[in-house]
């Protein structure tokens, strides 16, 4: 019976790659190196090619932030800022990941942009995994 599920989650996954399927990458975050004179951090990362990134409609969502100083100072207005939010999940066949094992730190790129992962769901026959991602759009008019 499990694998009767397989093939059949197998077959749909390569349906959807088929017709919906897009090149992206799946960048993952090897190690990172802190520099303690300056304080900052470079991250090594390992880009995996994966040429068919299936991509499920996003929702854009506008938020305003305030500085930490409002919540701070008794609820008197100090700054804040809007910022868009984009949603987006993406589906990918676990054989196009080949050895990665998927971690929010990594990210994917997907035309031209930068998805950050926010959550990771597996597949129950482990065929594949569902990527919830965002990415931010800053005002920068202000």
């Amino acid at each position: 019976m499990a694998k009767n599920r397989l093939r059949k989650h197998k077959n749909v996954l390569y349906r959807l790659k088929r017709v919906y399927g897009l090149k992206g990458n799946y960048v993952k975050v090897n190690s990172f190196s802190p520099n303690l004179e300056t304080g900052k951090v470079t991250n090594n990362y390992e880009k995996t090619v994966v040429r068919r990134i299936i991509p499920v409609e996003s929702d854009l969502i506008s938020k305003f932030v305030y500085d930490l100083s409002y919540i701070a100072a008794g609820k008197n207005f100090t700054m804040g800022g809007f910022f868009d939010e984009t949603n987006k999940m993406f589906v990918i066949d676990k054989k196009d990941l080949s050895n990665i094992v998927p971690k929010t730190k990594d990210h994917i790129e997907f035309q031209g942009e930068r998805f950050e992962i926010s959550k990771i769901s597996k597949f129950d026959d482990n065929a594949g995994y569902i990527f919830i991602t965002q990415r931010m759009q800053t005002d920068n008019a202000s």
